[in-house]
């Protein structure tokens, strides 16, 4: 036994033992005898803090991996966990020793409250012992044999009862609280009725239903009232699933054991089943579907905050979900019974049709829901038909047979939309409307850009609504000048007139998407059509730029944003954010110094009038009043505005090219972040890539992301970046692969064919007999060490050759007719040599020829398979192909065995039978 409170003052249960508080408490919180909080690193257990993964408290919480906190996640033998655990409540609930519950063995949560109600009933008890009404009585006492309970297999539960008892998990409980306190010859305990009067008024039978192997009466039980609303037969005819909120679903398999099946039940009857966590629910929805609609989660106070999202309760993501409930789902699903459900999965369409969904903003709303019984009520489908019971209050005056409203009942408060009926106050409806006279929205907030309305008062419709003037496939849009322009796109590209939306761009236009840059405009929205560069926007059609424009604005010449290699912009285009084109810099007139180069035009670094100073690269004249220097001297400018950034003696802006793709952020006349590629120093000089890179990641010797064609990116072993060289180059520890020059990895190489065979060492090295290893010396049986034509290597002596695999030397032998293209062979009949010089030992090891096949490399004239395959059937494979082959074969033997071993255990059963009854008919 472990104490929970300490009698004497001053000392306090840690660990079940008494100590003196203070000190020895270890920073828990305890007085008066007793724990009330747990520090991190222990739990606690009815009064007392318990350290984790110590005795006596790994008794009670044995894996402490599996805890949050001060709170045991999972419990031993003989403990279940406490729903409400917390660093002041205890975690794991005893199934033994307290509460009466003594020789208990297993046990579960109650779910019963109230004065007198236990924390867990036990469920299966000590041999000799027997579960009536949640505690352990012996088997022959009296009270078990009143409850008619009997442990025939002495397994400690109970297999009958008597009449006014129910079974459920394996105990015995007295059915709707037939003892009366001290009435006749009833006795009661706590509220438990110990002995019962049979001369007592029955129960009404017509009343009583089964419910997972236990009794309920239909209106006398308090539970069974949750569980039915209508008994017949000892059967339950009529779940109780009138309202939202029910703990129960309604079988839609008739024939299966329950009618009525538990919202958390994840297993079931006849395939329908309920959803881990669920506290309340309602039918499942959609053909084939045979989960319920989960409409609650446990609260959070019984752990974690989970959500009903795709009948799961799950962490809420990016919906709207509080207290087990959601109240709004994100644009990819639909709110339907409090949950969020994929708009496009099964139950999703069978709530709202794919074509009567419409996204607006961040929701997907519902214009007409499949079930004629609900209507869109602020976008969700919502019950407005049947009993007072389930129908939500609304607004909606319902059409014909159809899931949707046709008016709003003339409400102040409500008005129609596409279907249904929205409250202006709040929501969804709230973005959508600000005045509402009779059932109709007087005020449309068009600000908002998913609606449009002509006159911001009449005529509120969805931007891709084609038929009332939207344009089809538009998701948001502004209406100004009589017409509307489309801003994005629902899915695909928004083209360059902005009135259509399509998979494709037309000719002379490429898409782009937010984020990405390109074209002669930026990316806005989703994804759009941009003219190319060179072309522009010219009344949504692409037309030329002028000439010396990669990108401009307009056709006309001081159009450009852009020049092409060799040309400029003018300065005005700081102020414009269009100017002509004009040549790059040179040496000479106004320029001094052209000492940067940017996408292959050059760029003044120094005016030769001590008084100027680059704008925008160039030379300005009229350098002397603009506002973007505020410091200038000898042909450069050493401090820039606000508005502008220093850049290697000039002044450029974000929003200009060329500054506009060397600067992202720029702050008090400085670049604060450059873009990729480039970088900036401390006063303000351009760093840009390695003049041998073609891209980098920064800037700077050994940062080549990619090199000109004619050149290899060598990198060091791991490393992502590089620097570019000849192909002559690549070598003392490098070999060529494609585009790249990567190292051996084989330590002290100096030349590979490939990157694990090394062809020579490095110094007095010898290259192993498997060319995977440099060798201070050769050893193994009949292997020597030799030098041939400067390298040196392990080989075999005479009238040895190398194995196949080689690990060591094999005699050499004649081969078969049939090989005449192999020199020598060993035992086994395999190519050890090839006849004709360059030819290499195939993989098969059994054929010689120029090279190797696909996925193997030479290793001193034999094929071997590349990293990543293994030889499978004499070729290299990946191993991931073989692996899911091989899978497959493990499988079908193992499917194969098993039915063997079924017919064996079959045919056995049937001759042990037969033997015992002497003959067996047929």
């Amino acid at each position: 036994m472990y104490c929970g409170a300490c009698s004497i003052e001053g000392d306090v249960p840690i660990n079940g033992v008494c100590v003196a508080a203070g000190a020895e408490s270890s920073g828990n919180t305890c007085d008066k005898g007793v724990c009330t909080a747990c520090t991190a690193g222990y739990f606690f257990h009815y009064g007392s803090c318990y350290k984790f993964g110590e005795s006596p408290g790994s008794i009670v919480c044995p894996n402490q991996s599996d805890t949050t906190g001060s709170v045991c996640g999972s419990c031993g033998p003989k403990f279940v966990k406490n729903p409400n655990a917390s660093s002041s409540a205890t975690s794991c609930l005893a199934c033994y020793g307290l509460d009466g519950t003594l020789f208990c063995d297993e046990c579960r949560i109650s779910v019963l409250t109230g004065e007198g109600a236990k924390p867990t009933l036990c469920t299966r008890c000590k041999s000799g012992h027997v579960p009536i009404d949640g505690r352990c009585v012996s088997a022959y006492s009296a009270t078990a044999a009143l409850a008619g309970c009997s442990d025939v297999s002495t397994r400690g539960l109970c297999e009958t009862r008597s009449s006014g008892y129910m079974l459920f998990y394996g105990s015995c409980y007295l059915i709707d609280g037939l003892c009366i306190a001290d009435k006749g010859s009833h006795t009661c305990a706590d509220g438990v009725c110990t002995a019962y009067d049979t001369t007592t008024t029955s129960i009404d039978n017509s009343k009583v239903f089964l419910f997972y192997n236990g009794c309920y009466t239909q209106d006398r039980s308090s539970i069974g009232g949750y569980i039915c609303s209508h008994a017949s037969g000892g059967m339950c005819t009529e779940c109780n699933v009138g309202a939202q909120g029910s703990y129960v679903f309604t079988n839609p398999d008739i024939s299966a054991a329950e009618r009525c099946i538990l919202c958390s039940d994840t297993t079931g009857f006849g395939g329908y089943r309920g959803v881990s966590e669920c506290h309340s629910c309602a039918q499942p929805v959609g053909s084939g579907v045979a989960t319920a609609l989960c409409t609650k989660c446990r609260s959070p106070e019984q752990g974690d905050d989970l959500a009903p999202i795709d009948h799961q309760c799950q962490a809420k993501g990016p919906h709207d979900c509080r207290a087990g409930v959601c109240l709004s789902c994100y644009k990819t699903h639909l709110l339907h019974q409090s949950g969020c459900y994929s708009r496009h999965s099964t139950t999703g369409t069978a709530v709202c049709a794919a074509a009567n969904q419409y996204v607006l903003d961040n929701v997907t709303i519902c214009g007409e829901c499949a079930d004629a019984s609900y209507a869109p009520i602020n976008g969700a489908c919502t019950r407005v038909q049947g009993g007072t019971a389930d129908a939500e209050p609304h607004d909606c005056t319902q059409g014909r047979d159809k899931g949707l409203c046709t008016d709003c009942a003339g409400s102040a408060e409500s008005f129609l939309f596409y279907g249904g009926c929205y409250g202006k106050g709040s929501g969804t409806g709230a973005k959508l409307c600000s005045a509402v006279a009779s059932g109709v929205c007087t005020e449309w907030r068009t600000q908002f850009d998913f609606i449009f309305s002509k006159d911001g008062k009449s005529g509120g419709y969805l931007c891709g609504d084609a038929e009332n003037g939207g344009i089809s496939g538009c998701a948001t849009c502004s209406y100004g000048d009589g017409a509307l322009t489309c801003t994005r796109c629902s899915s695909g590209y928004l083209g360059v007139d902005g009135r259509s939306c399509s998979e494709g761009c037309g000719d002379g236009a490429q898409g782009v998407c937010a984020g990405t840059a390109g074209g002669s405009e930026p990316a806005g929205g989703a994804c759009r059509c941009v003219c190319k560069p060179g072309l522009y926007n010219s009344s949504g059609a692409c037309t030329s730029c002028a000439d010396s424009c990669a990108v401009c604005k307009e056709g006309v010449p001081d159009g450009c944003q852009r020049c092409k290699p060799g040309k400029v912009l003018e300065p005005s285009v700081v102020a414009r954010e269009t100017a002509r084109c004009v040549d790059e810099c040179t040496a000479g007139g106004e320029c001094a110094e052209c000492a940067i180069a940017i996408d292959g035009s050059r760029y003044c670094t120094r005016c030769r009038d001590p008084s100027m100073y680059p704008l925008n690269g160039v030379c300005l004249a009229g350098a002397r009043e603009d506002p973007y220097c505020t410091s200038r001297g000898d042909g450069v400018c050493t401090a820039c505005a606000e508005g502008a950034f220093l850049m290697s003696g000039g002044c450029y802006r974000t929003g200009v090219y060329p500054g506009s793709v060397i600067c992202s952020v720029q702050s008090g006349g400085r670049c604060k972040e450059t873009k990729k590629g480039y970088g900036m120093s401390d006063d303000g000089e351009l760093l840009q890539c390695d003049p041998t890179c073609l891209e980098c990641k920064a800037p700077g010797p050994g940062r080549c992301t990619r090199c000109p064609p004619g050149r290899l990116l060598r990198r060091a072993p791991a490393a992502a970046t590089g620097s570019c060289i000849e192909p002559g180059a690549c070598a003392d520890g490098y070999y060529a692969d494609g585009d790249a020059c990567l190292p051996c990895v084989v330590p002290g190489c100096r030349a590979c064919g490939h990157t694990s065979f090394c062809t020579e060492c490095a110094g007095e090295l010898f290259v192993g007999l498997d060319g995977r290893a440099c060798l201070r010396e050769c050893s193994g049986d009949r292997v020597v060490g030799e030098a041939s034509g400067g390298t040196r290597r392990c080989w075999c002596e005479r009238g040895f050759v190398p194995a196949p695999d080689r690990s060591g030397c094999v005699p050499v032998t004649g081969c078969s007719p049939d090989m005449p293209w192999c020199a020598s062979c060993d035992e086994s009949g395999r190519c050890l040599s090839c006849a004709a010089p360059g030819h290499n030992i195939q993989v098969d090891q059994r054929t010689c020829a120029e090279g190797c096949g696909d996925r193997a490399a030479p290793d001193q004239g034999v094929c071997v398979c590349e990293t990543g395959t293994v030889l499978d059937k004499d070729a290299c494979v990946p191993i991931n192909a073989l692996t899911g082959r091989k899978m497959m074969v493990v499988t079908t033997s193992a499917a194969a065995a098993v039915l063997v071993i079924s017919v064996l255990v079959g045919f056995l059963c049937w001759w042990f039978i037969c033997r015992g009854k002497r003959r067996c008919y047929r």
